[in-house]
């Protein structure tokens, strides 16, 4: 709709243009009726009416100096004078000004206005389309410009270009708001299918949000992360007005979004580097939680995980494999605790739990349990956990369904004697094991021990012990302080050579390449986290 402007020093005529027609016929909106060109002025810096019909005699500011000031700051504005019969001069004046029609009081009836209205929307009409393709083209721009700041490629000096026409409103001073809803992949498969019903209403809020005396643009980058260019410095109230979106979007769609914030600026050329900032900084909200406020400078260092000096993931595991599920859950736990604590990388939070799983997984499976339960749409939810709350969240929902799943007596079981055998080698695999020690180690014969493992497992001693190997060969590769050689040692295998031929065989990769891998990989996660 069209927004309408009335001014006049006379209550009377505010009325009666405000009755005189059905403004909503006309897809008009009257946004205010105001009784001097001041109050005028005001109004219009806020709203940016379409079409102000203005008294010209008024106290304080009259009708010309209105025209002048408004005329100035957006030319398409369009401006019909009202006059009495001797206000000629007036007149002369207000259409050198800018007044693109004219209309006296006394004779002024609804056809003269409607017909006068009607004149200015169709040059409002075609002053929006003309806006509305270069806002388009200008909005298209910025956006692919924000892409490649937040994907932490360099823009040439071209791209950073701002069109002075769609800033005017924040070249003294402004603020930027990163949004980005929380977990936004687990939302999307559980909630959501139409995304772009989410960017509307994400807007919705915003436009709610604001008060109509700040100027604010939005540039959303996908369906659910947005930059928001606010006007003013008063830096509270700025936090404020996230507060209440981050309130009002949990009423209203149960979704929680958080907020960086920026730094007050003074110069609108910086605000590539400002939104370079807010993007840096989101990166640091994994601990923060869901919903939450952060300010650009408040940083968070991260530190690497140390497994080597890490004991949580045996003790689970073990706790898993006897049926201990309450010391399980205990030092599960206690690793929570940790992590957060120390403020370990989320990329190598995630993966560490990740690992734990398909350990436990691995071990059931080779101890012959049938009918595994399948693990895949838990590390799918693990590895979309943007939040540490959404990680626990997740991860123990996913243990309470493996409990379960080992509850079950329906499946079937080793003989006692291979388990026994399986337990000893999973406790001494990264010795130098042969087949004649572990069966003195049994009281048992070579042949009866291999012939009896076999048949129950379905492989031999030695794939079990290189299965066992290798999946610890996984855990310690992700930790870029051992050396390759120092890995093959660890596992029990001092030949490196030989080490690298049998991990090739159990994952179609090297050593080395596997571990270049996992770098994209972790490169590639990092672009996830700040979505």
């Amino acid at each position: 709709m069209y927004k309408v402007l009335i001014v006049d020093d006379e209550r009377l005529i505010r009325m009666t243009l405000q009755n005189m027609l059905d403004w909503k016929e006309l897809n008009c909106d009257v946004v205010a009726a105001v009784k001097d060109g001041i109050e005028a002025y005001g109004v219009f810096q806020k709203v940016h009416p379409d079409l102000i019909i203005t008294d010209l005699k008024m106290p304080q500011m009259d009708g010309i100096e209105l025209i002048r000031k408004v005329k100035e700051e957006r030319a398409d504005t369009q401006i019909i004078a009202l006059s009495n019969y001797s206000d000629f001069e007036l007149v002369r004046d207000a259409m050198k000004a800018g007044a693109a029609d004219y209309l006296l009081k006394v004779t002024l009836d609804k056809e003269q206005l409607e017909k006068a209205v009607r004149q200015r929307l169709v040059h409002c009409e075609s002053a929006q389309e003309k806006e509305d393709s270069e806002e388009i083209k200008w909005l298209n721009h910025i956006k692919q410009t924000l892409l490649l700041i937040k994907n932490q490629e360099k823009i040439e000096k071209e791209d950073a270009y701002l069109e002075s026409a769609f800033v005017q409103p924040y070249k003294k001073e402004y603020q930027v708001a990163y949004l980005h809803v929380d977990n936004i992949h687990l939302f999307y498969e559980e909630k959501y299918e139409e995304h772009e019903k989410l960017e509307k209403f994400l807007y919705d809020q915003m436009r709610d949000s604001v008060p109509l005396d700040i100027e604010f643009r939005s540039f959303f980058l996908n369906h659910h992360t947005a930059i928001i260019l606010l006007q003013g410095g008063q830096k509270q109230r700025m936090a404020n007005i996230c507060h209440t979106m981050i309130r009002n979007i949990q009423q209203y769609l149960n979704v929680q979004i958080s907020f960086v914030l920026s730094n007050v600026m003074e110069d609108i050329k910086d605000f590539y580097q400002c939104c370079g900032d807010v993007f840096a900084a989101s990166r640091n909200h994994f601990y923060r939680g869901s919903g939450t406020l952060m300010f650009v400078e408040e940083k968070e260092e991260y530190v690497d995980l140390d497994v080597a000096h890490m004991s949580w993931h045996k003790d689970i595991m073990e706790a898993m494999s006897t049926r201990d599920f309450q010391k399980a859950e205990k030092m599960l736990e206690e690793s929570f605790n940790m992590m957060e604590k120390e403020c370990i990388e989320p990329y190598q939070v995630i993966e560490y739990y990740i690992f734990i799983l398909h350990n436990i997984e691995g071990n059931e499976m080779v101890k012959g349990h049938k009918n595994m339960y399948s693990l895949d749409t838990i590390v799918m939810n693990l590895r979309h956990c943007d939040t540490f709350s959404k990680l626990k969240e997740v991860l123990m929902e996913g243990f309470v369904l493996v409990e379960e799943w080992l509850k079950d007596e329906n499946f079937n079981r080793y003989r006692q004697e291979v388990v026994d055998v399986m337990n000893y080698l999973d406790e001494n695999y990264q010795e130098k094991l042969s087949l004649k020690e572990i069966a003195e180690h049994f009281s048992m014969s070579e042949s009866s021990l291999s012939h009896l493992f076999k048949n129950e497992t379905g492989m031999n001693l030695k794939s079990y012990i290189n299965e066992k190997r290798m999946k610890k060969a996984l855990e310690l590769l992700s930790n870029e302080s051992f050396k390759i050689k120092d890995v093959a040692a660890q596992i029990g295998m001092e030949d490196q050579l030989y080490f690298n031929r049998v991990f090739k065989k159990y994952y179609d990769l090297s050593p080395s390449d596997y571990r270049k891998k996992l770098q994209e990989e972790r490169n590639e996660n990092l672009d996830e986290v700040i979505e």
